[in-house]
This record gives structure tokens, C-alpha cells and sequence, in this order.
């Protein structure tokens, strides 16, 4: 999986996910966003249309909600 070195990735919680599930990371170089174009605009659209229009009150209304933006 190529991603960026952006804080939601770097976090102890999600490296010990990946390392149980098996997910090799590579991340990018730093301050190279152009090196991972696509999953750049996928963020950036996620972030805008789904992330910051919505209040989460817990995982399941999460899900349902982000589930609903990844089918339109």
C-alpha cells in the first residue's frame, strides 16, 4: 500500500493494524505528494465531501455514513 506520511498514517494504532493484517506500507517521500497522485485527490475528496460535512457520534455511524459516500 503507497501512502503518505500524512498523521493519520503514522499513528501506533494504525501500524499495529497493518502489522497484524499483514499490509506492507511505502510510504512516499515526504513533501512529494505527486509521487501518489491518485490516493492524493481520493483524500482530498473524502476529506471534503465526506469527513468535514459530517459529526460521528460512534464507529457505526461512521461506517454507514462513509460506506453511503464510497457507493455515490
Amino acid at each position: 500500500m503507497v501512502i503518505d506520511n500524512g498523521p493519520e498514517f503514522t499513528g501506533r494504532e494504525f501500524d499495529s493494524f497493518t502489522h497484524k493484517n499483514a499490509i506492507k506500507l511505502d510510504f512516499i517521500r515526504p513533501g512529494k505528494p505527486v509521487e501518489n497522485v491518485f490516493i492524493e485527490l481520493v483524500n482530498g475528496r473524502f476529506r471534503d465531501d465526506c469527513l468535514n460535512r459530517h459529526w460521528f457520534l460512534d464507529l457505526q455511524a461512521a461506517k454507514a455514513r462513509i460506506e453511503e459516500w464510497r457507493e455515490e
